[in-house]
């Protein structure tokens, strides 16, 4: 499984579980009922960055400097879209009218994919042997107008090559293969790649076999060699939501498709999240589709995402409809995590001259937010190579990039489908990247890197000469809570706060923890240094330890920058009450009860001792408590199902827990 080459992280324990249940799958349980939900976290798959160095892990280190590009310049190919054009048609006179200008997208495009354009095998040859070509070459024709490239996609059956439906494999592959290579020798270069069919893995669309769908495949691959030898043949696509198809079809084909010495240049998926779901559930999407690649040992090589949108209803929910901020971010996101995982075009679905009802994202001539932040990313990429992209901290993503002597940073916090707060960074904290700070909307967001404004899920671009980072200095230090009772052997946690004397939390300072007394950290340390995250805080786990029930644990901090004075201190004691551990009948009739009552060291206080309801008994037994707060008492009669607890007092009891003799 060459899994690093397809960008996924995945341990080789999980990934040979995850072949397993591929594999069950593949035998027996995917063909009655499987779902692979839309999460890569079921088997720990992670989609990371192509950049094999960084894995998508907290790394603050890439706030200090840029590094060397890792990835060729972008072209205008990674902005691809559908625009389904649109003109005046009179077949009987042959006239081609212009096309409407609003179906023209007025945004800069590198690649038209064809669907929706009536332009399938179904309207190319409606009669066998007729070819009706007028449409596919207008479609061309408006694509050229954008000096873009043109994506075709070949399937959808006509009725007279199949049963009736675009969905049907063809009786006859010959009749398949003779109408690939009128299209591919017809127009020849003017189509760049093809695609074999849309969404196969939907009976929507295809209702053969996976191994029917590799025959045609093979059959397209060579019939586009001879005619087209320039062209990519893209295997058929599949979407990535969380369908029982997805878990079925797709592996299978790709398995297939081995058998037949992998006749296929590109792989393509469809990524559209759930109606809910945002920019990071896409990648999730990504994942899984990277992951059934590696899996069936698919050679490395180019992969597109010919279909993207958000707010599309399914599996459960409704459309919803995305505009403004959000909207701007997600297709902004799109574009920038294609680069940064690797696709070399993206799709857009759909310009279109008037909204279209199943979309949450409208892209029309009406939508000018929309297209500036498609201008925006263009502007941005187009030229640019990838150096790395990292996570400085829990939500905030770094990207950065190399265009011509010039160096930059795409920079954002959180998703447009969270509900996460901004993130306000200190004042300098993006320094070394950049001077100057530019949004989505092209204007100017210099408060980000002064800390007076937050940054969000809206991409910026920070550039320029770098700019000192603003040094922060500790000027308070506490620890919550500053008191806690916890039992022997018990653990807790504790948080410390750093802040600066505005206020406002310390990132990434340096603080020295040390435990004394009954307290210890993980391991049974006494000393633990930590760093403290962009909240200002540092999370320490802390036990009780020793045979003393009732010593005191003490865990101090100190700031390693700052007043020497700074330190904060919390204290470990015991609870006040009486805690029973152990309730163990261990000889016939006989019993032993262990407990803490460290308020009691050196006195006593009585158990007492119940029969099961029903047959009533109780008897209450004297234990002394030691100097430590412990105690031991053998008991009897007892037998098990015989409950037992203890209080101090008769008259005035303080009550401990019950146990139940086993």
């Amino acid at each position: 499984m060459n899994l690093k080459a397809w960008g996924l992280s995945l341990s080789p324990n999980m990934a040979a579980n995850f072949q397993v249940n591929l594999d069950n799958c593949l035998a027996e349980i995917c063909k009655i009922n499987y779902t692979v939900p839309n999460e890569g976290s079921v088997f720990n798959i992670v989609a990371v960055p192509q950049i094999a160095s960084e894995v998508a892990v907290e790394n603050p280190a890439i706030l200090a400097s840029y590094s060397a590009p890792t990835m060729p310049a972008v072209g205008r190919d990674l902005f691809g879209i559908h625009a389904p054009a649109d003109w005046f048609s009179d077949v009987k006179s042959g006239t081609e009218g212009p096309t409407d200008p609003a179906t023209i997208p007025t945004v800069p495009v590198g690649y038209v994919r064809m669907w929706d354009t009536e332009t399938t095998w179904r309207d190319l040859e409606p009669t066998k042997g007729t070819f009706v070509w007028r449409k596919l070459s207008k479609q061309i024709e408006t694509a050229q107008v954008l000096n873009a490239k043109v994506m075709m996609v070949l399937g959808g059956t006509p009725a007279w090559a199949g049963n009736g439906s675009a969905a049907d494999n063809p009786k006859n592959i010959a009749d398949w293969s003779a109408y690939v290579r009128a299209v591919a020798c017809k127009y020849g270069p003017a189509i760049s790649s093809y695609e074999i069919w849309n969404e196969a893995n939907l009976q929507t669309f295809y209702t053969g076999t996976p191994a029917q769908m590799a025959d045609l495949t093979a059959a397209a691959f060579k019939e586009i060699r001879a005619c087209n030898p320039n062209a990519l043949v893209v295997a058929a696509n599949t979407t990535s939501r969380a369908t029982g198809s997805f878990g079925t079809f797709f592996p299978a084909y790709l398995e297939e498709l081995k058998t037949r010495n992998w006749p296929a240049d590109a792989y393509s998926v469809h990524s559209y999240p759930t109606a809910s779901g945002g920019a990071d559930d896409r990648i999730r999407g990504v994942a899984q589709f990277r992951t059934m690649l590696a899996l069936s040992g698919a050679p490395f090589t180019t992969v597109f995402d010919s279909e993207t949108n958000y707010g599309l209803a399914g599996l459960g929910e409704g459309k919803i409809d995305i505009t403004g901020d959000k909207a701007m971010a997600l297709l902004s996101r799109s574009y920038i995590d294609s680069v940064r995982y690797g696709f070399g075009s993206t799709f857009w679905y759909v310009w279109t001259k008037s909204p279209d009802p199943k979309f949450g994202i409208q892209l029309t001539p009406a939508n000018t937010d929309e297209q500036q932040a498609w201008r925006q990313t263009y502007d941005w990429l187009i030229g640019a190579q990838l150096q790395r992209c990292a996570t400085p901290k829990d939500g905030l993503v770094v990207c950065q990039f190399s265009k011509g002597a010039e160096n930059f940073s795409l920079v954002w916090y959180g998703d447009a489908s969270d509900a996460s707060p901004a993130f306000t960074p200190s004042k300098g904290y993006f320094g070394p990247l950049g001077s100057n700070c530019q949004t989505l909307r092209g204007a100017d967001c210099a408060g980000i890197l002064n800390g007076t404004a937050p940054l969000g899920f809206m991409p910026v671009r920070i550039s320029g000469a770098p700019s000192a980072a603003a040094v922060a200095i500790p000027a308070s230090i506490s620890m919550t809570p500053e008191g806690v009772a916890v039992g022997l052997n018990q653990t807790t946690t504790l948080t410390v706060t750093v802040l600066d004397g505005a206020g406002k939390p310390v990132f990434d300072q340096e603080v020295r923890a040390t435990a004394t007394g009954s307290a210890r950290f993980e391991g049974g340390n006494t000393v633990k240094n930590g760093r403290t995250n962009a909240q200002g805080q540092l999370t320490l786990s802390v036990t009780r330890v020793g045979a003393n029930a009732a010593q005191v644990g003490t865990i101090t901090v100190v700031p390693d920058t700052g007043a020497a004075s700074l330190k904060a201190t919390s204290t470990l004691s015991a609870p006040t009450g009486i805690v029973l551990k152990t309730a163990v009948v261990f000889a016939v009739s006989q019993g032993t009860v262990t407990g803490t009552a460290p308020a009691f060291a050196g006195s006593s206080i009585e158990l007492v001792v119940s029969s099961p309801a029903g047959v009533f008994m109780q008897r209450r037994f004297t234990v002394s408590v030691d100097a430590d707060g412990n105690f031991k008492k053998n008991v009897l009669p007892v037998r098990p199902g015989f409950t037992v607890y203890a209080i101090d007092n008769p008259s005035t009891p303080t009550k401990s827990n019950t146990l139940i003799f086993r």
